[in-house]
């Protein structure tokens, strides 16, 4: 993998935590290779995004840490769309009962 293809797998290193990066780098280029094989930048035919976030929030810390290989703007527009499901999701379960 290419210094171009890690640049496009991490958008922005302020979104990914410091004491996660290695993990996160590897972990985004072995989804990468799985889903995409030889093919990058544009020639991609799968976005990963791997979030990485406290599971125990006992201070509150809400920091995500986010590594991609799409751009910011293609990222945001699929959590959109994800975070609607969860709510569609969550309010058909909470019918339900």
């Amino acid at each position: 993998m290419s210094m171009r293809d890690l640049y496009e797998l991490i958008p922005n290193d302020e979104l990914v935590e410091p004491r996660y990066y290695d993990q996160l780098v590897t972990t985004a280029r072995v989804l990468e290779r799985i889903f995409n094989g030889d093919q990058t930048g544009q020639d991609r035919e799968t976005g990963v995004i791997v979030l990485v976030f406290p599971a125990n929030n006992e201070e509150n810390d809400l920091r995500i840490s986010c590594i991609s290989n799409c751009h910011q703007v293609a990222i945001l527009e699929m959590l959109k769309k994800q975070v609607a499901r969860f709510e569609r999701g969550l309010n058909d379960y909470k019918g339900a009962a």
